[in-house]
């Protein structure tokens, strides 16, 4: 790409990074010139190598040649990326982060709205539950600490990449609360989804919108004034509301042997917001004092104006962190955590170079994408497409991992090709039911066969397998594949282990490229 010479490679990986994100399977053009313009103007690309960078990407997103070449829809489509791009930048991290400190401060110490109740009385009654309220005004709390964070940083962004296992880690929960969690914020309107889920779990969001009257009225006391220009680094006033905020990621409030939970987290912000009535935030009249007794026991006594003996938040919380194995708990939850992503990096790295692979076998078994008969092409010419693929597809047997990056890659190129719906699964299904598996699952016997049936089948697996090139991750994920067959057949975990290991013995094993 001689065009970005002059360019810094890390942002051109960036934006890689970025498109790839949006695949055409997931994406529409317009989605993918949007998400892709920001993310290059917020780079400080220029317009003429964004358009290069688009370009390129023809191929792979039908029907984003033709946007570009619509030169006005283009120009305007570009033309609010780059506003876009340039309200996440440095430059506006001041007012981006006053906003996001007041929309937050307005939305949780705000009443959430009230819907009729489902038993037909026609009551009022709050859209979420107690423990829902608490949870969502935490889990916005916590992602408002860290937009900030992003706001203030080096490059000023004012979105936030939520993974929902990151997430869970801070609230100290499963990842099934922190989802339902993120639904709740979104559904009240008090985040934003910017883009898609990815398959990980993970999305983009933004604390955006505007507050309603009701909420505007909530933050006009002079000391909330100050805790929002606290919150968001304008000023140095001390402001125990901006701390008790702060602190909502402190693992004193989610870990350790006596976490302190967030229903007292959000009775401490109540306080120290000065006339909101916890009961209009959730908590009930029954729940106040055990939490109450819950900040007392820790030193943040709720019977002065200010938290605690010294107006210091923080210090409370580290003392009974240090008291109750907070630290230390959060840290091996952390460690496991760093674990799981790590894990999870490797399997997406194996993924990516199966697809790699997928590609570039399939290109040298049937030819290039422009080789698929497109969708409306006579079905003589497509028919006989799909024989001579099929028959590519059937000479080597493959594993269940192989099959799942072909399936990935053929799709792709159907989809390219103009195949859509049932149509392109029909296809693959045909093409792929020619490829035979190299541990037919059909073929094992049930654990209560006879040992000379088992012995066997062993036998001729092994010898089918003894030989074949593979790489070691290759190996263990096939491995991993013949366990779980054996496992489903109902054979014990020990059996179904050795049985995987002696037919993958002979493997040659192969380094890779």
């Amino acid at each position: 790409m001689p065009a970005f010479q002059f360019t810094d490679p890390a942002s051109i990986e960036a934006l890689v990074k970025t498109a790839s994100a949006y695949p055409s399977t997931h994406a529409t053009p317009h989605e993918f010139v949007k998400a892709v313009a920001v993310r290059a103007f917020s780079l400080d690309l220029t317009e003429n190598e964004l358009g290069l960078f688009l370009k390129k990407q023809t191929a792979s997103h039908p029907g984003l040649a033709e946007l570009i070449a619509n030169r006005s829809a283009y120009r305007r489509l570009v033309s609010s990326c780059r506003a876009a791009a340039r309200s996440s930048s440095p430059a506006a991290a001041p007012d981006n982060s006053l906003k996001t400190a007041r929309l937050t401060l307005g939305r949780i110490l705000s009443p959430v709205p009230m819907i009729e109740s489902e038993d037909g009385t026609g009551k009022l009654v709050p859209v979420l539950t107690t423990a829902r309220q608490i949870r969502a005004r935490a889990t916005l709390a916590i992602l408002c600490v860290e937009q900030l964070k992003s706001i203030q940083g080096e490059k000023g962004w004012n979105t936030l990449m939520v993974p929902l296992p990151w997430l869970a880690l801070r609230m100290g929960v499963t990842v099934i609360p922190a989802r339902a969690a993120m639904r709740d914020l979104v559904e009240l309107g008090w985040v934003t989804q910017v883009g898609g889920l990815r398959k990980d779990n993970a999305g983009r969001y933004k604390i955006s919108g505007r507050l309603t009257r009701e909420q505007g009225q909530i933050i006009e006391p002079a000391h909330l004034f100050t805790a929002i220009g606290s919150l968001a680094g304008l000023n140095d006033e001390p402001a125990q509301t901006a701390d008790v905020i702060r602190s909502v990621t402190h693992p004193a409030w989610t870990y350790g042997t006596a976490p302190l939970g967030f229903k007292a987290w959000l009775t401490a912000l109540a306080h120290a917001a000065a006339g909101v009535d916890p009961v209009q935030l959730g908590l009930t009249t029954r729940s106040m004092n055990p939490a109450k007794n819950v900040l007392t026991l820790a030193g943040l006594t709720l019977a002065h104006p200010v938290l605690g003996d010294t107006n210091s938040v923080m210090d409370r919380l580290n003392e009974w962190g240090q008291q109750t194995g907070s630290f230390a708990a959060a840290t091996e939850a952390k460690a496991a955590y760093t674990a799981r992503t790590a894990e999870r990096v490797v399997d997406l790295n194996r993924v990516r170079a199966g697809r790699a692979k997928a590609k570039a076998d399939l290109e040298e078994a049937i030819g290039l994408v422009c080789s698929i008969p497109a969708a409306d092409a006579p079905v003589d010419r497509r028919n006989a497409w799909l024989n001579q693929a099929a028959q590519a597809l059937s000479v080597e047997p493959i594993i269940d991992e192989r099959r799942k990056a072909l399936r990935y890659e053929l799709t792709r190129r159907l989809k390219l090709r103009g195949y859509k719906g049932d149509t392109t699964s029909r296809v693959v299904d045909h093409l792929l039911g020619h490829a035979p598996a190299l541990m037919d699952e059909d073929s094992i016997p049930a654990s209560t066969e006879e040992a000379s049936v088992k012995q066997q089948w062993l036998q001729g697996a092994a010898e089918a397998v003894a030989g074949r090139v593979m790489q070691s991750t290759e190996r263990d994920v096939f491995s991993a594949e013949i366990f779980r067959k054996l496992r489903r057949k109902g054979y014990e975990k020990e059996k179904a282990q050795q049985l995987s290991d002696l037919i993958t013995g002979n493997v040659h094993l192969v380094q890779a490229a």
